[in-house]
């Protein structure tokens, strides 16, 4: 398993994949992966040539800060289980890499119905998941 850091990197890397017309398989985490991660991961190892999985804790959907501190992180038990699956990228990019320009949510033109229920208790929760998991479609673009 390659473990890349920086969106250079990986596009490079899946420039070389897609040249070889080989499809990519995307599974985004935030780490501490667990059964149901595993599941999506071994299916894209069966119907994609190439899988990734990004591990990046996103500080935009926590709006407690306490909570993002004590988000489990145990990134060396994440890639035994990944390198054990045969996940083929480690997309394990910095907040700088995935912010670089420190713009935290995009406005996207529906977003009125994100503080509602779950989104009420937990303000700009939806916004900061929906920016990240953008973000990192654009940069992995799977198939």
């Amino acid at each position: 398993m390659k473990v890349i850091k920086n969106i250079i990197s990986l596009n490079k890397k899946l420039s070389s994949v897609r040249k070889k017309n080989q499809s990519i398989g995307f599974v985004p985490t935030m780490g501490s992966l667990h059964q149901g991660h595993i599941s999506l991961l071994e299916q894209s190892t069966i119907e994609n040539n190439v899988t990734v999985c990004s591990i990046y804790v996103n500080p935009t959907q926590f709006n407690d800060k306490k909570d993002f501190e004590k988000y489990p992180r145990d990134i060396k038990r994440d890639e035994n289980l990944l390198k054990r699956i045969k996940c083929d990228i480690l997309f394990l990019p910095s907040d700088h890499e995935m912010y670089p320009d420190n713009k935290a949510n995009e406005d996207y033109g529906f977003m009125n119905g994100m503080d509602i229920l779950e989104g009420e208790k937990r303000p700009g929760h939806f916004y900061g998941v929906l920016t990240i998991v953008h973000k990192l479609f654009k940069i992995i673009q799977p198939d």
